[in-house]
């Protein structure tokens, strides 16, 4: 049996396009979507800049500058338009992803930790690092396990800082990340 519309929805549907309502209603409403789309391309550009000069500062006053710039630019902007606007502009560039991950968690950077994406950002950065054997998987293995630590997840926490050390010290001596000294300690208290 086939499903027919009732008659009293065609006819009032019918007349609603008759009076030509619906057309003007999507006229005035295009417009303000065009604005919100350039209003969200505007948002995208400025964290785009931020990130892009997160990255390439390699002055640790200066990056703690662009970092609460970038904390300033988050807190007026939706939070899934900034992570929407974030994630395409990483795309798969490790050294992006590294930095942003680490903005998104660390307390030098950060006031209000985002770990969830944090680790999304992380995870992303460890399997592109992988793929393409580079030196920084013990960094994101590294950092990962920061995460889950500071979250107080232990137990996840562990592998990763073990994976981070047997890397470092076999492939890729000097790449575990430089920790504020009571937190080192936590991490070699875990992994005793």
């Amino acid at each position: 049996m086939k499903y027919q519309i009732p008659t009293f929805l065609k006819r009032s549907f019918s007349s609603a396009l008759r009076n030509s309502k619906i057309f003007f209603f999507i006229f005035l409403l295009f417009p303000y979507t065009s604005s919100l789309s350039a209003l969200q391309t505007d948002t995208c550009n400025k964290i785009r800049k931020e990130l892009e000069l997160l990255k390439i500062e390699t002055d640790f006053q200066n990056r703690k500058k662009q970092a609460d710039s970038l904390s300033r630019l988050k807190r007026k902007t939706p939070e899934e338009e900034f992570k929407t606007c974030a994630w395409n502009y990483l795309g798969e560039n490790t050294e992006r992803l590294y930095w942003f991950g680490l903005f998104l968690f660390d307390p030098y950077y950060t006031q209000n930790p985002d770990y969830r994406f944090a680790e999304k950002v992380l995870q992303k950065g460890l399997t592109l690092s992988i793929k393409e054997n580079q030196p920084g998987q013990a960094s994101f293995y590294h950092l990962i396990g920061q995460v889950f630590l500071r979250e107080g997840k232990k137990q996840q926490a562990k592998p990763y800082f073990q994976k981070a050390f047997q890397l470092a010290e076999k492939e890729y001596p000097g790449t575990i990340p430089a920790v504020e000294e009571d937190f080192y300690e936590k991490i070699e208290k875990l992994l005793k």
